[in-house]
């Protein structure tokens, strides 16, 4: 009885954004059976119903996993309130703000970005920014780093975490002082004391790119996958994302896909876990063979050496997942040594700068993904002006604020490129508090 009142009351409070396909057929008993009953096994062990589950999604399984990186960027369908969260947030204006900001590396374009995008914005409202940067990801550099803009007593700081773990206790000490914490690149957990995250969805781009190659395919492909480095949230998270997406994309191409796609969600996860555990995995089920993995260091020149190796133990691939972009361009040139470009396919899933964008139009690569740099920083500053100068009330916003996710083929390329720029156009990132999210 106390669980079905709890339901109900979850159902009131919860908006279900349904996504509906239309002219799927029905012809694929045996993938429609499979689903039937994984759905029958996750309602099980959640103790509801499937109809329970589908009326409120989120009693799904799948939101058990949340606190595992490799699900960053995801939500429950009703986020939860965050006002009670201490974030010692301004209380009066102030025209003249220091801002402190602890970025990971220098080493790729996306992170040159957001300080081109940090300083012009900075430099638009008059701000002092004090931009520090640790040293290739090393999370006790940014430890330091931290500590050093405390200690100058910054009047914001801005957090691009190495490592969310350990630089969660370095934003504890910061808020413990008096100094309010914005993040940007990758969110903490939304039971940390920032105020919110200005990053792309990494979890949503590599399932949205997954689910749109996914449907490219009607033979079975062998797959390599070229992360940044798993174990960091970022490429957990997208690599988890491509796994879903492939699953949910394929359901469709099948016409097996249910209006909601938490089932989805939940095998792609298993498939994830697979292949960290195992580095292969077979999903044959869905068309596909995952060969292996290969981590590519974010960079070019690691991402082609991971494809090298990827490439010589498996021979017949057809599909490379490269995370993000200099990956890609780096595989992408291992294909043209090899005598390989245009028979395998190359999707990416960010971040969408001049280079890569010129490739995807002319058929070097399959897709990027939309992920401005200089627009995630700008729009930070922005922000931090809205708090300090208009008196904007952060107190209760999503740990995530995200980019409009969009896969970019040859098709759209050409509209996301600036003559005068080497990132992507800019696109608009709206803020919203958490009643406003919600109500959406």
């Amino acid at each position: 009885m106390k669980k079905r009142i709890v339901l109900l009351l979850l159902v009131l409070l919860a908006l279900v954004t349904i996504v509906g396909f239309s002219g799927c057929s029905k012809d694929d008993k045996a993938a429609a059976s499979d689903s039937a009953t994984e759905q029958k096994a996750s309602a099980a062990e959640t103790g509801y119903t499937e109809e329970e589950i589908a009326a409120n999604l989120s009693l799904h399984e799948v939101y058990k996993y949340l606190d595992d990186t490799a699900f960053g960027g995801v939500t429950l369908p009703v986020i939860q309130d965050r006002s009670g969260i201490e974030k010692n947030l301004p209380v009066e204006k102030k025209s003249k703000v220091t801002i402190g900001w602890a970025c990971p590396s220098m080493g790729s374009s996306y992170f040159a970005g957001i300080k081109i995008g940090a300083e012009a914005q900075s430099k638009k409202y008059g701000y002092d920014l004090k931009f520090l940067i640790a040293d290739n990801f090393n999370a006790t550099k940014m430890s330091a780093d931290i500590e050093s803009l405390v200690t100058q007593k910054v009047d914001i700081l801005v957090v691009d975490p190495c490592d969310t773990q350990a630089n969660l206790i370095d934003v504890k000490r910061a808020v413990k002082a008096g100094i309010p914490v914005v993040a940007s690149g990758v969110p903490f957990d939304q039971s940390a004391p920032v105020i919110t995250t200005v990053v792309s969805n990494n979890y949503e781009g590599g399932f949205q790119t997954a689910k749109y190659a996914a449907q490219k395919y009607t033979d079975d492909v062998k797959v390599i996958i070229i992360p940044g480095m798993l174990g960091h949230p970022v490429s957990n998270s997208r690599v988890n994302g491509w796994m879903a997406g492939w699953v949910y994309g394929k359901q469709i191409q099948a016409g097996t896909a249910k209006d909601y796609r938490e089932d989805a969600m939940l095998e792609g996860y298993r498939y994830y876990k697979e292949l960290v555990e195992k580095g292969k995995v077979d999903m044959s089920k869905y068309g596909a063979m995952i060969g292996g993995s290969a981590n590519g260091g974010f960079n070019e020149v690691d991402g082609m050496a991971a494809a090298e190796d990827l490439l010589t133990a498996n021979g017949d691939t057809t599909v490379i997942f490269a995370e993000n972009d200099h990956m890609g361009i780096g595989a992408a040139k291992v294909l043209s040594q090899r005598g390989l470009s245009g028979k395998v396919q190359i999707y990416t899933a960010a971040d969408g700068d001049k280079k890569a964008l010129e490739m995807v139009r002319d058929g070097e690569l399959a897709t990027t993904g939309y992920n401005n740099p200089v627009v995630i920083a700008k729009r930070v500053i922005d922000l931090i002006h809205m708090m300090y100068a208009e008196g904007y009330d952060a107190n209760n916003m999503p740990i995530i604020t995200q980019l409009p996710v969009e896969v970019i083929d040859s098709s759209k390329a050409a509209n996301y490129i600036v003559s005068n720029s080497e990132y992507a156009k800019e696109l608009d990132v709206p803020f919203y508090t958490i009643e406003e999210r919600n109500a959406e």
